[in-house]
């Protein structure tokens, strides 16, 4: 079963990917530096969350992130 879930995301992955690609293929310079710096933020908050699920007590960065772009309060 997880096998096809894995076969179904994927496949719908490289369709979002196909469909982001023809979307945004006119983008101006200074859009795609902010989605590119929004994205890279992304993926440090992932990366911190992965390093400090080691140790049980220290606070999760990724969800005070979240909270903070979602909601824009802390």
């Amino acid at each position: 079963m997880s096998f096809y879930i894995a076969i179904i995301l994927f496949i719908s992955a490289v369709v979002a990917g196909v469909i982001t690609m023809i979307v945004g293929k006119n983008i101006n310079k200074e859009r795609f530096t902010l989605l590119a710096a929004i994205h890279g933020m992304f993926l440090f908050a992932f990366i911190s969350s992965i390093v400090l699920r080691k140790d049980p007590n220290a606070f999760n960065y990724f969800f005070l992130l979240y909270k903070f772009l979602l909601f824009q309060v802390f």
